[in-house]
Parts: C-alpha cells; structure tokens; sequence
C-alpha cells in the first residue's frame, strides 16, 4: 500500500529496527520508486512559533483503524473520508509519542517532525474534528512539499534511518 508512514513510528508493543535497507535486484516495468520526507527538514523549515507550538504537542497514535480499514485517512494523509466515524481503538492499542522527536544521539542533533499521518487518532487535548483538520494543515503545508521521490534503478542499494525519514513506496513485484 502507498502511505505514508515510519517504520519505528506508532508501535507500543514492539521494538522495530532503526535501520532500513533493501538491494532493488530486478527493475519493476511499472513502480518501484519510494518516496522520503525527512523529519529533520520539515523541522528546520518551521517557524520559530511552530517549532515552539509543535514540540509541545502529544499526538494519540494507533494501527489499530488502519489494519481493520477503518481509516479515515487516505494514503497521503492530505484527506480524510467523513463516512469514517470516529472509532475508539482500544486502550492497550494507543500509544502516545511527541510530535517534534528530540535526538539522544548529541548536542548537535537536529530534532525531527515525525508522523505516520494515518495512524493518528487525535492530538492530544483536541477533538477529533481539530485534529484532523491540524494533520491535514500538517501533510499539506510542512510535509508533502518537503517530498523527495526516488525511481530505484536495478543494482540499487538503499539505507536510511526510520526515526528520520517517513516513506512511501509504489507497489511493485
């Protein structure tokens, strides 16, 4: 599926790798490409007024919606589908996590705005119908113009950070 989303991002039960990396042995005819968006670009774009806003915001993630297709989100998380109600997931299913991911690697590492726009079920401290509108204004003014698309070549290899990209990637065999 092609969605935006972080490979370490929304998980509270498992630990996932850091680390992505795949070997593209046989170009795809058709797809193939990935899509990145870093998090230490989005920030750095910020205004100083939303650096400030956004590190305080505590963003209520779940996959539980999006594995049950009940998403109301479509793939760029730039739109959400009003037919979808509002389902609670369920308490052992919800994690919270920082809008703005501040590093522990040293001093000089930049912070990052990372989201899986999808997995989102609302900022904390919003109702629903604002928090959808805030991950819209989100997607569409901070994230897909930061967008960097990758049309893989066979013989590729790629490695990235998962706590600083978030990704999509057309489907291909």
């Amino acid at each position: 599926n092609y969605l935006w989303h972080s490979d370490t991002w929304a998980h509270n039960s498992k630990i996932m790798n850091k680390i992505t990396a795949f070997h593209i042995i046989k170009q795809p005819l058709i797809g193939g490409e990935t899509d990145f968006i870093s998090g230490q670009t989005i920030y750095e774009n910020l205004s100083e007024e939303d650096k400030i806003l956004y590190s305080n915001i505590i963003v209520e993630v779940s996959r539980e919606t999006f594995l049950k297709n009940l998403s109301p989100m479509d793939y760029s998380g730039a739109e959400f589908d009003e037919k979808f109600e509002y389902i609670e997931p369920s308490k052992d299913s919800i994690s919270c996590t920082p809008l703005i991911l501040q590093p522990k690697i040293n001093s000089l590492s930049t912070p990052s705005l990372i989201i899986s726009p999808i997995m989102v079920q609302k900022i904390k401290g919003l109702s629903v119908k604002n928090s959808r509108k805030f991950v819209k204004n989100l997607v569409n003014d901070h994230l897909l113009p930061n967008r960097v698309t990758i049309q893989w070549k066979e013989g590729d290899v790629a490695v990235f950070n998962n706590k600083l990209f978030i990704h999509s990637s057309t489907p291909a065999n």
